[in-house]
């Protein structure tokens, strides 16, 4: 009986110890992610630049869609560029609406940051973290869109806490966009 209760003592404490969120925050590989474009140094020189605060701990610094003058039935690419300010104790999701302006029509690109690759509960101060959604045009009427992202969880939305003149609205949404759906 005590031999097998030593060996079961002996067993636990050779276990790892767990890391805590801290650590694990920092022991994230993050590598594979710099080499797919996912964390980059600074901003592309094509993409537009803006500034939208979320919470004081995330800044949208800017923003690029590709193609410029999609047609309908197009995919198109919204990537946003997210400057982190503070480490989120929470992994948050990302929203992308394109609006049409005077009509009643939505498009959306919900998603997990990065495909799901890199939670913002991970995020590190100082990494700019570029996250490209694909929204289909399909069935959408030509319009001009204006584009919308932001954070959520649940029903809960992140705070716009400050932002560049026009490029927040009501809905705490930070304006990356606008553009035209079939000239």
């Amino acid at each position: 009986m005590r031999y097998t209760l030593g060996i079961m003592v002996l067993a636990l404490a050779c276990q790892p110890r767990p890391l805590d969120v801290i650590e694990e925050r920092a022991e994230f590989p993050r590598d594979s992610l710099r080499n797919d474009r996912l964390l980059i140094d600074e901003l592309p020189k094509d993409a537009e630049r803006f500034s939208v605060t979320f919470e004081d701990q995330i800044e949208l610094i800017g923003g690029k869609i590709s193609p410029k003058d999609p047609k309908p039935g197009q995919e198109i690419a919204v990537t946003a560029y997210y400057k982190v300010l503070k480490p989120l104790p929470e992994s948050w999701k990302l929203f992308v609406h394109l609006d049409g302006v005077g009509i009643a029509n939505r498009m959306h690109g919900d998603h997990c940051p990065c495909n799901g690759r890199y939670p913002t509960s991970y995020w590190q101060p100082k990494e700019i973290v570029a996250d490209t959604t694909y929204i289909a045009t399909h069935g959408h009427p030509r319009a001009d869109y204006i584009v919308w992202t932001g954070f959520y969880i649940d029903k809960r939305r992140m705070r716009v806490s400050q932002a560049d003149p026009g490029r927040k609205d009501k809905d705490n949404r930070g304006r990356i966009a606008r553009l035209t759906l079939g000239q």
